[in-house]
C-alpha cells in the first residue's frame, strides 16, 4: 500500500512525501525483498529530482542488490530507471541510456507499467540529449498514440490523493469520464515534443503542447510536470522575440521549483533568465544568475546543468564588455558537452561561438571560422536543429560575401 501511495505522491511532484512514506515502509519487519527494491528504486528517483545525488545513489544501490538476479519486472524496471536517471544527471548519458534500454527491455511484450513509464520518459530525454532524435521520437510518438500508460496507477484516482478533499457527485462523474491522455506519461511526452519544436524553431506547435501538458498536469495534480512544461514555455517565448515575457516566466518556474525543492530545475530556469536579461538589456544581473547557477549546479555535481549555466555566464560577459572570459567560459562549455556526448547542446554551444566571432572586429582568422560553421551545419542537420541550421547558413553566407 505504502509503495502504491509513494508512486502517488512521486507523480504529484511530491517528493518529501515519497521519502517519508519509503523510510515509513521499510522500517516494518520482513518487507518482501521486491517490494523493498521498489521502494529503494522509487525514493532514488526522488532523490535525482531534488538533486541529492549521493543519497540518490545510495539508494539505486540498495535497488540493484535486490534485483541483479532478475530479468524481468517492475522492480527490476524501476531500478534501472533510477540508475538511468542519476547517470543522465551525473553526466554519464552513454551509460544512463544502456541502463535505461536494459529496463525497456526487461518489460517485454506487456503493458506498460508504472516502472515501465519512468524508463521510458528517461530514455527518450536521454536520446534526445545524446542526439538520437529518432529513437526520442519513436517514445514519444508511442506514448501520445497510446494516450500514455495503459496502466491504472500512472494517475492514481484524485480520492487517493493524501492531501485531496472529499469530491462532490459531478467531481466523481467527471473522474470517471476522464480522459486517458490526462496521464503523468502522456503529459511528460508533450513536454518533450514541446521542446524538440522548439529547438526546431517551430515555436507556435510547440506552445500548442507545452500549454496543453500545463493544463492536463494542473488537472491530474502533476506538481513537477507544470513547472518543467512552463520552462520551456519560457523558452518559447524567448526564442519567439519575447524576452520581457519570458523573464517573468522564468523567474515564476524558479520559484515553483525553490517551493518543491527541485534544484536540478532551478538551475535550468537560472541560466534561461540569464539568456532572457542579456536580451532586455540587463547585462550585469544576467552574469550574476548564471554565475549563481554554475555555482548551484557544481555543489549538486550537475556537470551538464553546470555546462548549461556556464554557456549562458559566457554569453553575458560577452555582452558586459568582458569578451575574454565570456569566450573561456563557452570554450568551456562547448569542451564538456562534447565530452559528455551532449551533442544538442555541444552543437548550439558552437554556434553560440561562432556568433560570437562573426560579430567581433578583433578576429580575422575566417578559415577557422569557415570549417566552424561548417561543423554546426553538419551537426545541426543531423540533429534537425532547424532554426539553428538556418542561422549557422545565414552566417556562413554573410562570410562568403
Amino acid at each position: 500500500m505504502k509503495s502504491k501511495l509513494a508512486h502517488v505522491a512521486s507523480r504529484q511532484g511530491n517528493h518529501a512525501r515519497v521519502l517519508a512514506l519509503v523510510r515509513s515502509a521499510l522500517e516494518a519487519p520482513n518487507v518482501d525483498p521486491l517490494v523493498k527494491a521498489t521502494l529503494e528504486a522509487r525514493a532514488a528517483l526522488s532523490l535525482c529530482a531534488l538533486g541529492q545525488l549521493r543519497d540518490a545513489d545510495e539508494r539505486a544501490t540498495r535497488a540493484v542488490a535486490l534485483t541483479h538476479e532478475l530479468s524481468e519486472g517492475e522492480a527490476l524496471e524501476l531500478t534501472l530507471a533510477a540508475s538511468g536517471t542519476l547517470n543522465y544527471l551525473r553526466g554519464d548519458l552513454r551509460q544512463a541510456r544502456v541502463l535505461l534500454e536494459r529496463g525497456d527491455y526487461a518489460r517485454g511484450p506487456t503493458l506498460a507499467s508504472e516502472a515501465s513509464n519512468d524508463v521510458r520518459i528517461g530514455l527518450a530525454y536521454t536520446c534526445y540529449a545524446l542526439g538520437d532524435v529518432d529513437a526520442a521520437m519513436r517514445i514519444v510518438e508511442e506514448s501520445l498514440a497510446l494516450g500514455g500508460s495503459s496502466t491504472k496507477v500512472d494517475t492514481p484516482d484524485t480520492a487517493t490523493f493524501v492531501e485531496a478533499e472529499p469530491m462532490a457527485d459531478h467531481a466523481r462523474q467527471a473522474q470517471r469520464a476522464r480522459d486517458p491522455r490526462d496521464r503523468w506519461s502522456f503529459v511528460s511526452a508533450e513536454v518533450l515534443l514541446g521542446r524538440v519544436l522548439l529547438e526546431r524553431g517551430l515555436v507556435d506547435r510547440a506552445r500548442g503542447y507545452l500549454d496543453d501538458a500545463v493544463v492536463r498536469a494542473q488537472r491530474i495534480g502533476a506538481r513537477e510536470v507544470v513547472p518543467t512544461a512552463r520552462f520551456y514555455r519560457a523558452s518559447g517565448g524567448l526564442a519567439a522575440g519575447r524576452p520581457a515575457e519570458a523573464a517573468e516566466l522564468a523567474r515564476a518556474v524558479m520559484a515553483a521549483a525553490e517551493a518543491l525543492k527541485l534544484r536540478p530545475l532551478v538551475c535550468e530556469a537560472q541560466a534561461l533568465l540569464s539568456a532572457t536579461l542579456v536580451q532586455t538589456g540587463g547585462f550585469a544581473e544576467a552574469a550574476e544568475v548564471a554565475r549563481e547557477s554554475v555555482v548551484r549546479a557544481r555543489t549538486l555535481h550537475l556537470p551538464i546543468h553546470e555546462a548549461v549555466s556556464r554557456r549562458a555566464l559566457g554569453l553575458a560577459l560577452v555582452r558586459t564588455g568582458d569578451v575574454l572570459q565570456g569566450r573561456k567560459h563557452l570554450e568551456t562549455a562547448a569542451a564538456a558537452f562534447e565530452q559528455l556526448g551532449a551533442q544538442i547542446d555541444w552543437a548550439r554551444t558552437l554556434l553560440a561561438l561562432a556568433e560570437l566571432d562573426s560579430s567581433s572586429d578583433d578576429f580575422t582568422d575566417s578559415t577557422t571560422l569557415r570549417a566552424r560553421l561548417k561543423q554546426v551545419v553538419d551537426l545541426t542537420t543531423q540533429l534537425r536543429l532547424d532554426a539553428d541550421r538556418a542561422v549557422a547558413l545565414n552566417l556562413s553566407a554573410r562570410l562568403r560575401n
